[in-house]
């Protein structure tokens, strides 16, 4: 996974039978507090002050926008 410290694999590639779209309305958004940071730092943050695990679509970032401003804000009603 790309997020482990040490990849199976020795070349940086990432490898997935996933189907994704790279749309440029959703590339980045205003991560907030979390701005900076790497989704294990926030994990751990989280854990510390007893939130439980972090999930970007159903959490959001605190201080930064909301996920479906971000989608609908960007992408329109389709979403």
């Amino acid at each position: 996974m790309p997020w482990q410290e040490q990849r199976e694999h020795e070349d940086d590639e990432v490898r997935t039978e996933a189907k994704i779209e790279i749309r440029e309305e959703v590339r980045e958004w205003d991560y907030g507090e979390y701005e900076g940071l790497r989704s294990k730092e926030i994990q751990e943050m989280r854990k510390r002050e007893g939130k439980g695990e972090w999930d970007i679509w159903r959490d959001g970032c605190p201080g930064g926008e909301y996920v479906l401003y971000v989608l609908r804000g960007r992408i329109g009603d389709e979403c």
